[in-house]
């Protein structure tokens, strides 16, 4: 009925979509693409890129990790890449992979808000909680406004017994998620 698909405040339509449903209609699509990418011997970096994005989108890890790979190849610092292919091998449970990733983006681009703010939380998964603090502090040199990093150190201080440092990371959390 109308006025279950009018957004009252914007004014806009409010539309459902099922994700996972077109994420299974899209899927053969994406799959005939990336198959028509690797076929073509001018494949550049970019489209591999965005091969491996879809890839992702519709769940095929397997597929986006080998997409990733490619980008690679064609572009090794391609940090966009080796960020999200760093992240993939983190969720398949390949911490140390997922470490190298983020630190070779950190060696060519030291100023990686992400590339510092995973490896943090690879590193904290590794149970090395001293070094993942220090990840996240400097993410948030790189951008203090960083709220993911803000919420980490305020755990990680809270299960350190500083609860003084965990209250001011919290409170800077709180206050940068409401604004958003």
């Amino acid at each position: 009925d109308a006025a279950s698909t009018w957004e009252p405040y914007s004014g806009q339509a409010v539309m459902e979509f099922d994700v996972a449903e077109l994420a299974r209609e899209a899927a053969p699509m994406i799959r005939k693409k990336a198959q028509v990418v690797s076929e073509q011997p001018t494949a550049d970096a970019e489209d591999w890129y965005r091969i491996a994005i879809d890839l992702e989108t519709i769940g095929s890890t397997g597929q986006a990790i080998d997409a990733y790979e490619n980008v690679l190849r064609a572009e090794p610092r391609h940090d966009e890449a080796r960020i999200n292919l760093g992240r993939l091998h983190h969720d398949n449970g390949d911490l140390p992979a997922a470490e190298r990733l983020y630190r070779k983006v950190l060696e060519d681009t030291p100023d990686s808000v992400l590339g510092w703010y995973n490896l943090g939380v690879v590193l904290d998964d590794q149970g090395r909680a001293a070094a993942a603090r220090q990840a996240y502090e400097q993410a948030l040199k790189v951008d203090e406004d960083f709220a993911d990093a803000h919420f980490n150190l305020a755990r990680l201080h809270e299960r350190d017994g500083h609860p003084a440092q965990a209250l001011r990371h919290f409170s800077r959390y709180r206050a940068l998620t409401r604004e958003s």
